[in-house]
């Protein structure tokens, strides 16, 4: 191969590596955006749940506290797995783990699928975000480096933001605002 050859491959691939850092830095900052979307959904509904099963404001209060609780645990403990692992493998299992919280939310019976569901959220919320906030860090697209906290901040604020404006509308308008929400 031609040393003018190299060179374009080695360009070709620089081309790839930046656009594959843009990717999975527009991806991890999604997740972040969906992370905070799904901590911010619930509150809407407690108020439902709470008149449907007639739950006093102490079992609300201790379903609602179970996210943080897991959150703290998971971090300081898990929170080097997307060292090991990768941040894309962490991410998704995090994603995975929020998934099972909405559906354990959406088809809840009773309190206990609550209190589970919010269990699955904070590890799979601490999953996501160590992972994530790493993954922004790492794959920067810009040479500015505060773009990667900026946009951290922006995800998670515009995720939340979503969650309480939707889940709010399907919680006041939509038929069954327990599954949609």
């Amino acid at each position: 191969m031609t040393p003018s050859g190299s060179v374009a491959a080695g360009t070709a691939s620089s081309s790839r590596d930046r656009t594959g850092r843009r990717g999975v830095f527009w991806a991890a900052a999604s997740v972040l955006a969906l992370v905070l979307w799904s901590s911010g959904a619930p509150s809407t509904l407690y108020p439902i749940y709470a008149a449907q099963w007639g739950l006093t404001p102490l079992i609300v209060t201790i379903v609602v506290a179970a996210y943080p609780l897991a959150l703290l645990v998971v971090l300081p403990i898990l929170g080097n797995l997307s060292d090991q692992f990768g941040r894309g493998v962490v991410m998704i299992a995090g994603v995975v783990l929020i998934a099972a919280f909405a559906a354990t939310f959406a088809l809840a019976p009773h309190v206990g699928f609550l209190l589970i569901g919010r269990v699955l959220q904070g590890v799979g919320a601490g999953l996501a975000m160590g992972a994530g906030t790493a993954a922004l860090m790492e794959n920067n697209p810009t040479s500015s480096p505060r773009f990667p906290s900026a946009m951290a901040t922006v995800s998670t604020a515009s995720g939340l933001i979503l969650a309480l404006v939707l889940s709010g509308a399907f919680a006041q308008y939509f038929p069954m605002p327990l599954f949609w929400s």
